[in-house]
């Protein structure tokens, strides 16, 4: 497959898991434990909003470098590399984020 689709699906489904963090209503939690699931916030619309934010920013910085890639502006390599750097150093900073929207929001 292509890296350069891959990315994009990605991007597109990293963006698509934002919209639905933004418009739900219930808290949104991406694992099933029932500790978490009896975790309650006092604003899950304004926790669910600024989560949604955070993953449609990450959608967006991952598809930032596809069109780039697409008119052959660097080769498929750096592409690759630029997307890892992306994926890690992004998930880290969603990892600490969320960890302070937690903090924030939880009763």
């Amino acid at each position: 497959m292509n890296v350069t689709l891959l990315a994009t699906i990605l991007a597109i489904s990293f963006f698509s898991i934002g919209v639905y963090a933004y418009r739900r209503k219930e808290v949104m939690w991406f694992w099933s434990s029932p500790t978490y699931q009896q975790l309650t916030f006092h604003d899950p619309v304004t926790f669910n909003h600024k989560t949604g934010i955070m993953w449609m920013l990450f959608g967006i910085a991952f598809f930032l470098p596809v069109p780039f890639r697409y008119f052959h502006f660097f080769k498929e390599n750096i592409f690759i590399m630029l997307l890892s750097c992306i994926l890690t150093i992004g998930l880290f900073v969603m990892l600490i984020y969320w960890h302070h929207l937690y903090q924030i929001h939880r009763k």
